[in-house]
């Protein structure tokens, strides 16, 4: 039962993982919550966010980021809002799918530690 929760735990904690995705979202470009599967040169997500622009109040898009491109960059993203009066916020992070916005009250680690608190429950009680 021991390597049965450790089994567990290293897939649900640590994640077993073929390809890298990001979700994809611009209003501009009509794309809403899609997941992709990113180029094997994007180690990234990112959620990109302008606010304040006279033409277009607020824009989020989200995508891989390709760290050999300089056409998306965290960057270029930021001076195009800049462009058209708003200010940009750039966040990235490096797991799969970790642009997503919905906060999940169940996450892989609290998944991960059930089986742990199990064992723990039926050795001392």
């Amino acid at each position: 039962m021991f390597y049965i929760a450790l089994v567990i735990l290293s897939i649900y904690g640590f994640g077993v993982e073929a390809t890298f995705e990001c979700y994809g979202m611009s209003q501009t470009f009509g794309l809403w919550h899609q997941k992709y599967t990113c180029p094997a040169t994007a180690q990234q997500c990112y959620k990109f966010v302008c606010t304040g622009s006279p033409q277009n109040p607020f824009y989020i898009q989200k995508g891989c980021l390709d760290t050999t491109s300089t056409a998306l960059t965290c960057t270029t993203m930021n001076n195009n809002c800049n462009g058209i009066g708003g200010t940009g916020t750039c966040y990235t992070c490096s797991t799969t799918r970790c642009n997503d916005a919905s906060s999940l009250v169940t996450s892989k680690s609290f998944l991960a530690i059930i089986p742990i608190l199990y064992l723990i429950y039926k050795t001392y009680f």
